[in-house]
C-alpha cells in the first residue's frame, strides 16, 4: 500500500459560545492531525469512488461505487478481502450507494435492482428486500429491523421487521422552501436502540425516535455559524443557494452515545469552504452539540466513519481521490 504520511500542526482547542435551539451552548472547536493518506489499496487495486464507509469489529469496509466492490481493510489499512461480484444475477450487484455492516453481514443499497441486499462474509446472498429505490436515501439495520428514509410520503421513515416482513411508516414530515430538493435522511441507531435521523438539505435537523416510531426529541442546528448559507436566506433567495456554496450534512457516524455529522460546502471545482464534523452527545433523551472538528480545506469528503472511541476519522476525499485518516485532538 502506498502511504503518504503528513502531519498538520495541532492548534489548541478554542471554545465558542454559539446559539443553538434558542439557547447558548459552549461548543469546542478542535483541530485534527492527518496521519495517513493512501490512493491505492495495493499495487493492483485502485480506488474509484468511495461513497460510503463503515467500521465493524476492528475493520474498515469501503464501498467503491465505480468498481462495484467492498474493500475490507484491517486497522493497519492492509487489504483483507475484496467483496462482491458485479452483474445482473441474483447474487450480483450494481449501482451501489450505501453500506451497513451488521451481524456479520454486508448490507447494500442496490439502486439498479431497487433493493437492499445482504451478503454473508463468504459472498453468498443472504437477503434481498425490494424498496422504492428512487425515493430512498440512507438505511440502517439493527436488531432484525431495517430502517430506510423515504422522502416522498407522509411517513418519511420506514421500518421493516426482517423476521415477519411487517412494515411500519413513521417520522416527522417537514416543509421545505425549495420544492426541487429531495430531503435526504441519514440514519444511525444508538446503543440503547433509538433511531437518530439527520436531515441533510436546507434545515439541518436531528430527530431521535424510539423503535416504535415515537419522536423523543429534535434539535435544529440551523443557528450554528457553519450553516449560515442555509436556513432563512435559502428560503427567499434561490440565487444565493446556487452561488454561495450550499452547506449541508453529507454523512453521519455514531460512536457510543455520540453522533458525528460531516458538514460539507462545495463548489463546482470540488473545493470546500467548510470541512467540519459536528459532534453531538445523546444523554437523557436530549441531543447536545459539543464539538466542531475541523478537517482539511479545499477537499470534498463523500463519506466518513468515526472509530476508536471517537479518536479517529477515516474519510474519502473526492478532490484528491484518496482515503485519509485523522487523529482528533482530545484536549
Amino acid at each position: 500500500m502506498n502511504k503518504i504520511i503528513s502531519a498538520l500542526s495541532l492548534i489548541p482547542c478554542l471554545v465558542l459560545v454559539l446559539a443553538c435551539s434558542s439557547k447558548s451552548q459552549e461548543i469546542q472547536i478542535v483541530e485534527t492531525q492527518k496521519n495517513t493518506e493512501f490512493e491505492v489499496l495495493n499495487d493492483t487495486i485502485f480506488l474509484g469512488k468511495i461513497v460510503d464507509i463503515d467500521f465493524y469489529e476492528g475493520r474498515f469496509f469501503l464501498l467503491d461505487r465505480l468498481a462495484t466492490k467492498v474493500y475490507e481493510l484491517d486497522q493497519e489499512y492492509q487489504l483483507i478481502k475484496t467483496h462482491l461480484t458485479q452483474g445482473d444475477g441474483p447474487d450480483e450487484v450494481s449501482s451501489l450507494t450505501n453500506i451497513a455492516i451488521h451481524n456479520k453481514r454486508i448490507y447494500l443499497l442496490d439502486s439498479k435492482s431497487s433493493s437492499i441486499k445482504s451478503f454473508l462474509f463468504d459472498g453468498s446472498l443472504d437477503m434481498k428486500h425490494r424498496i422504492p429505490n428512487l425515493f430512498t436515501t440512507d438505511f440502517i439495520v439493527e436488531s432484525d429491523n431495517l430502517f430506510y428514509g423515504d422522502f416522498r410520503g407522509q411517513d418519511p421513515i420506514v421500518r421493516i421487521n426482517l423476521l415477519d416482513k411487517e412494515s411500519k411508516g413513521f417520522g416527522v414530515k417537514r416543509s421545505w422552501p425549495n420544492k426541487s430538493f429531495y430531503v435526504q435522511r441519514l440514519l444511525e441507531v444508538t446503543p440503547n436502540k433509538q433511531l437518530i435521523s439527520a436531515l441533510s438539505y436546507d434545515k439541518p435537523i436531528l430527530d431521535l425516535y424510539e423503535f416504535n416510531g415515537q419522536l423523543v426529541t429534535s434539535l435544529d442546528l440551523s443557528n450554528l455559524e457553519l450553516f449560515r448559507y442555509t436556513h432563512e436566506k435559502f428560503k427567499t433567495d434561490v440565487q444565493t443557494r446556487k452561488n454561495a456554496s450550499l452547506v449541508y450534512i453529507k454523512d453521519i457516524s455514531l460512536v457510543d452515545n455520540k453522533i458525528y455529522l460531516l458538514v460539507s460546502s462545495f463548489t463546482n471545482q470540488l473545493k470546500n469552504r467548510y470541512n467540519h464534523v459536528i459532534e453531538c452527545t445523546i444523554s437523557n433523551n436530549k441531543i447536545t452539540p459539543t464539538k466542531i472538528i475541523k478537517l482539511e480545506p479545499d477537499s470534498y469528503y463523500l463519506s466518513i466513519s468515526v472509530y476508536n472511541g471517537g479518536r479517529n476519522i477515516i474519510g474519502f476525499d473526492a478532490a484528491t481521490n484518496s482515503v485519509k485518516i485523522f487523529d482528533i485532538n482530545q484536549n
